[in-house]
């Protein structure tokens, strides 16, 4: 009787000190947060996957990932960004399971980078330094986009800009004016400013003398400035994309939502394509839409994945044991029966859970099962059932008591249906015999450093 007691108290002592010190982030939302490449880096989606138990267990034996996972109910949320540190919003999880977070971000080489980062920059007079630029020349260089972000002359620009240099005679480089040709064609395809300290003088005219020497053109012809000039880019096109149809929006917004943005551009770039169309296919039926405007960017949109693990289960035996046992006190009323005991009697004991639960939710908010409102319940009365010549305790001066418990009105509390076990006698021949006695009644954790540090501000030198 003495080592029952010894244990009960023992529990009781251990669940005060420590019981509840351990946060296991399981039933209760939770904020997380994840570090991503650089500040550069925006999530774009979040999915949370539930491992089941068999390849849970895969997983911590073997470290293997299923391909098929379960999604759970209720999925993160983005909540903010500082520089490269994202806080998410991660849902109540399921007690004593494996989960995988994939992660989907993007940075800065990809559709969306490049027009955030042309909203900071601007567009420099010369070179191609910017940022924006550089990702251009990226997302051109992808081996399976088809229409690189390239200029393509248009055919009524290539006969525009053949009459302008018709008059002047290219057979004798030494009598014409360097200075003037070059102006003529940087001011008929802007784009070569960009690139002007890399273009020789003999590649103007090289271009200019094939221009004259075509007495049609076809669609090969469109891009016959990427022979002569080498890769001529499309940054004066997409400026005035950005200046016309994003940057009032731009000024206006956060980038933190990716998503929300790379939809707003879309939208755009099919508006900009009606536009385009209605103003030049009547006089040019020729016309084609520049290359930054091809669906295949969005498609092609550079993302990256990462998966994070984490895990319900306890760290150590010691927090297992606390989440599913759990010592507590109550009192039970006998239910009437031939044994004629009644009233009731208080107890200590212990409830051992079938299923670990977060005591932080509130009971209303909690989305339990009946497992997980299910727990044992021992426990060993603390007055004295022995009545002379009818009965006697079950152990020396204590009962003992088994039963049941269900959680009704909150976390902490238990409505108990059981039985209180003790010692008959036998009056004709003065044997005892095992008799138990239907009770039901109200448990209640054994929380009382909670309710203590509930009432009173906690001395920094308790422990």
């Amino acid at each position: 009787m003495k080592i029952v007691v010894k244990l009960l108290i023992l529990l009781s002592i251990q669940n005060i000190m420590v019981g509840q010190s351990e946060n296991t982030n399981f039933g209760i939302q939770f904020n997380d947060t994840i570090v991503l490449p650089s500040s550069n880096s925006y999530i774009t989606d979040l999915k949370l996957y539930e491992l089941s138990n068999k390849d849970s267990k895969k997983y911590y034996n073997c470290l293997t990932v299923p391909d098929k996972r379960k999604l759970i109910c209720g999925q993160p949320k983005f909540i903010s960004k500082k520089d490269s540190l994202h806080e998410i919003l991660i849902p109540p999880l399921k007690p004593n399971k494996f989960y995988t977070l994939k992660v989907t971000y993007t940075g800065d080489y990809n559709l969306y980078g490049l027009f955030r980062n042309l909203h900071k920059e601007g567009l420099p007079t010369t070179g191609e330094k910017a940022k924006w630029m550089e990702i251009t020349r990226f997302i051109s260089n992808i081996p399976s986009i088809t229409t690189p972000i390239l200029k393509v002359q248009q055919f009524h620009e290539l006969e525009s800009l053949k009459k302008k240099v018709k008059d002047i005679d290219l057979s004798d480089l030494t009598k014409v004016d360097t200075s003037a040709i070059i102006s003529i064609v940087t001011n008929s395809i802007p784009n070569l400013k960009f690139k002007q300290d890399k273009i020789s003088e003999q590649q103007y005219f090289d271009y200019l003398i094939w221009l004259k020497s075509k007495q049609s053109f076809n669609a090969i012809d469109l891009s016959e400035i990427q022979i002569y000039f080498g890769k001529v880019y499309d940054y004066i096109g997409i400026y005035e994309f950005y200046s016309n149809r994003l940057k009032p929006y731009f000024e206006n917004v956060s980038f933190d939502n990716p998503t929300k943005l790379v939809e707003f551009i879309k939208t755009q770039i099919t508006l900009e394509k009606q536009r385009l169309i209605d103003l030049y296919i009547s006089d040019y039926p020729n016309y084609i839409l520049p290359n930054y405007l091809a669906d295949e960017y969005f498609d092609q949109i550079i993302s990256y994945t990462t998966t994070q693990y984490t895990t319900t289960y306890a760290k150590s035996f010691e927090s297992s044991y606390k989440r599913t046992i759990v010592p507590d006190f109550g009192y039970t009323a006998f239910l009437p029966t031939e044994n004629g005991l009644k009233g009731g009697n208080f107890f200590i004991g212990l409830n051992i859970s079938l299923m670990p639960v977060n005591k932080e939710t509130p009971l209303s908010l909690s989305q339990l099962n009946v497992l997980q409102r299910l727990s044992f319940h021992t426990g060993i009365t603390l007055s004295s059932l022995s009545e002379e010549n009818k009965r006697q305790n079950f152990f020396t001066d204590r009962s003992l008591i088994l039963g049941v418990g269900l959680k009704v009105f909150n976390q902490s509390s238990r409505v108990i249906l059981g039985t209180t076990i003790f010692k008959k006698n036998n009056p004709i021949n003065s044997q005892t015999s095992i008799a138990m006695q239907p009770h039901i009644g109200l448990s209640i954790d054994l929380e009382i450093k909670k309710w203590i540090e509930s009432i009173i501000s906690k001395p920094s030198n308790i422990q």
